[in-house]
């Protein structure tokens, strides 16, 4: 608003010294101080029943812990927050143990959507309910892809229930630092031979703990072997974790390498074991590698002349998607245009000459290296909406927004295994929309 004259020095200081207030006020009011209640009886009763209920997916041994996470979980300290609406977070501390039990709510059907085991490591010190925080700051820049609404900095480590390793996250200040994941390295897969012969080959897979950072490549932290017709042993790593008085470790197999000497296991009970772990490890595999980020990389720009020299065709080849763990698998979008060469004013004689868009559609997208070593990727459906109308005047930026529609399918698990139940994982369908700006000149 303008000042007029008439407003005295005194006057204008004390409505800029308001201005002030509020504008900090508006500040502070951005950073949500998180609602913190105890949950009521009936929503601890179905994080309960919930626990009982993976029971059914999982051997006698991780049944007998979950039957000690119920038993030593302290359920009358349990704490709840809102993320949304419809989704709450809840928070359960084990007794004696750094761990604690996260559970997503869905307030609207009264059940759990999912449950892990997290480990929370806080930067800063004397931060009440620093554990749901710490999820509620995962869930609100992860899963509901949006700023955070608190400031929370440290790290959160996230477990199956049956103690394996999912992925971690390191936040500053609510923002994404860098995350970690379990996942294959590619080209490392190697095969040992039995006497001279492919029957009941041993099939190496070199795995690696990778650090995601937001800003720069990935970062390998170290390797190990994942062998099929061999024993499992824990690797003694930094992923070991403590339930109770005892280590539970991730679970792979840390056979040893071919050519390194190490022999097979005979059959049995051993290659039934290795095969269920391998079918777990599986759907694990699929989860880490179905995830896709968004991706602004451009590919090419080709302009070509046309006869009329104020006049060319200006294409563009860009990366709209791009796999979180495998780079080498993206959306590759295509767009057509035409640039014109044309006066600033049109009815100046005497302007300067510059360059627009007369036209830009899209002309299609197309997903590269969808083979998944855990199943496939395909593209179900494509589009582009232009930002503008053609023809096009005075049109110094154009842009595209793209729609994509990917569909993943997990590899089939041969069943039955005897004595393993298999987390079931379904093919699903994932909506994307990315939108790209470029000038006009060639």
């Amino acid at each position: 608003m303008k000042i007029r004259n008439y407003i005295t020095l005194a006057l204008a200081a004390n409505i800029l010294l308001l201005s002030s207030i509020v504008h900090l006020g508006c500040r502070k009011a951005a950073e949500e101080t998180p609602v913190f209640f105890s949950p009521d009886v009936p929503i601890i009763s179905v994080m309960k029943s919930w626990m009982t209920d993976q029971k059914k997916y999982v051997s006698m041994n991780f049944q007998q812990r979950i039957d000690s996470l119920l038993s030593t979980a302290d359920w009358q300290k349990a704490i709840q927050t809102k993320v949304s609406d419809s989704k709450s977070i809840l928070y359960v501390p084990i007794r004696s143990s750094e761990l604690g039990l996260e559970f997503f709510y869905d307030n609207t059907k009264k059940g759990i959507d999912s449950g892990n085991l997290v480990n929370v490591e806080t930067k800063k010190l004397a931060v009440p309910n620093d554990k749901i925080v710490a999820a509620k700051t995962y869930y609100e820049t992860v899963v509901m892809d949006k700023v955070s609404t608190n400031s929370f900095s440290g790290i959160i480590h996230t477990y199956t229930i049956t103690a394996n390793f999912l992925y971690d996250y390191t936040f500053e200040g609510g923002k994404i630092i860098s995350h970690s994941i379990v996942a294959p390295i590619l080209g490392h897969q190697k095969i040992k031979k039995a006497n001279g012969l492919h029957v009941n080959a041993v099939t190496c897979e070199e795995w690696g703990l990778f650090i995601i950072w937001e800003e720069g490549p990935p970062t390998l932290v170290y390797t190990f072997w994942v062998c099929s017709g061999t024993p499992d042993c824990p690797p003694a790593s930094a992923l070991a974790i403590s339930i109770g008085a005892g280590k539970q470790y991730v679970g792979v197999n840390c056979a040893p390498p071919p050519g390194s000497g190490g022999s097979p296991s005979g059959g049995g009970a051993g290659d039934n074991q290795t095969a269920c772990n391998a079918a777990i490890a599986a759907a694990q595999q699929f989860e880490s590698e179905s995830i896709m980020v968004e991706s602004s990389e451009l590919v090419s720009i080709n302009v070509i002349g046309t006869p009329n020299p104020f006049r060319k065709y200006k294409n563009i080849e860009w990366k709209c998607l791009v796999g979180s763990v495998r780079s080498s698998m993206y959306v590759l979008s295509s767009e057509e245009g035409i640039i014109k060469y044309v006066p600033t004013f049109p009815n100046d004689p005497y302007t300067e000459m510059r360059w627009e868009w007369e036209s830009l559609i899209h002309k299609k997208a197309t997903l590269v290296g969808g083979d998944l070593f855990s199943g496939k990727v395909s593209l179900v459906s494509e589009s582009g909406t232009p930002s503008f109308v053609a023809p096009g005047n005075n049109i110094l930026w154009a842009g595209m927004e793209v729609h994509i529609v990917l569909h993943f399918q997990p590899k089939p698990i041969s069943l039955p295994i005897l004595n393993c139940t298999i987390p079931t994982i379904f093919g699903f369908d994932d909506v994307y929309t990315r939108s790209m700006l470029w000038n006009a000149n060639p």
